[in-house]
């Protein structure tokens, strides 16, 4: 139970975080804003995730007032723009299980099963960067130019060798390219159709695809200094 004072307008006292009202609208589909299941109308929270549903509308996102509050600790901080909350969720000042409300509000309620809750869906969605592997890229960026320049060795310089080695790398290139985009669907990161034409030009691929992630552009150098060396051996 928090008891909350008064501070800068109607702030809930004696608020029960296990209690939401219920005002939802009759003979209405609605989904649960945690994990998409259909939800009665009037119901309080998901048979399926047990999330309390958030009774605030969506409408007061855009209000421009400083009226919302969150828990911290036995107290409470506010007032804050709604804009100024989604900030603080996005930086994880405030958790999932925070408690927040707004002027006017009866109960208070977890921060995931508010009005808010699409930012911790956002996490979800899009997960760090950094939980990317680079393993099938770096492959991408480095091997198709190494083994092309180990046949190389054993192929006279004629035409017919400079077609198998470019049928080789491109083969090699989309392969690892196709493994690379799957660990990126995995996480949830998706690239234009257009960046297949990295099997051909590697920075095609490399330059969106490193915007998205990790961002270590050394890995374009490392792809350039390879062909450098294969075309001026």
């Amino acid at each position: 139970m928090f008891n909350l004072r008064k501070n800068q307008g109607s702030i809930p006292v004696d608020i029960d975080p296990n209690t939401a009202p219920s005002d939802e609208g009759e003979g209405k589909e609605h989904l649960c804003p945690r994990c998409g299941a259909v939800i009665s109308p009037g119901a309080e929270d998901c048979d399926k995730c047990g999330a309390i549903f958030a009774q605030t509308e969506k409408a007061d996102l855009a209000d421009p007032k400083r009226c919302w509050y969150y828990a911290y600790r036995s107290r409470y901080k506010g007032p804050y723009t709604a804009a100024k909350m989604a900030e603080l969720m996005r930086d994880t000042t405030i958790a999932e299980n925070t408690m927040v409300w707004k002027d006017g509000d009866k109960y208070a309620r977890a921060a995931a099963d508010s009005a808010f809750s699409d930012i911790f869906l956002e996490d979800i969605v899009a997960p760090p960067a950094k939980l990317v592997k680079d393993n099938y890229f770096v492959a991408f960026a480095a091997l198709p130019v190494i083994i092309c320049a180990v046949l190389s060795v054993f192929l006279k310089a004629a035409l017919p060798s400079y077609v198998i080695l470019a049928v080789v790398y491109v083969a090699l290139s989309a392969v690892f390219l196709r493994q690379d985009r799957k660990e990126l669907e995995n996480k949830g990161i998706e690239l234009d159709g257009f960046v297949w034409a990295g099997v051909i030009l590697a920075p095609i691929y490399m330059i969106p695809r490193l915007t998205k992630t990790s961002k270590r552009y050394a890995y374009i150098l490392l792809w350039a200094v390879l062909i450098i060396i294969f075309f001026f051996r």
